[in-house]
């Protein structure tokens, strides 16, 4: 998943972008769904957000916030 982080005062912020294959966007949808609260949930996480695009629901975006390096990196450990 293709994604660009900065920060800003300290916290960490990402803009991932993932596109579900042709007849997987309801299957991907409910899959990245339930990473929300699990990743709400996580130590350092400020925001956590899932986005669809109106022009092509296949798109999806999920913009992350993060109060440190060490919880983004304790949050992309989590998911490795």
């Amino acid at each position: 998943m293709p994604y660009s982080t900065q920060t800003d005062e300290n916290r960490v912020i990402v803009i991932a972008r993932l596109i579900a294959k042709q007849g997987k966007k309801e299957e991907v949808l409910q899959s990245l769904c339930s990473f929300i609260e699990p990743t709400r949930n996580e130590p350092g996480c400020l925001c956590y957000e899932l986005n669809r695009s109106i022009d092509d629901s296949r798109i999806f975006t999920f913009v992350e916030k993060f109060d440190s390096d060490a919880a983004f990196e304790l949050h992309e450990r989590g998911w490795a």
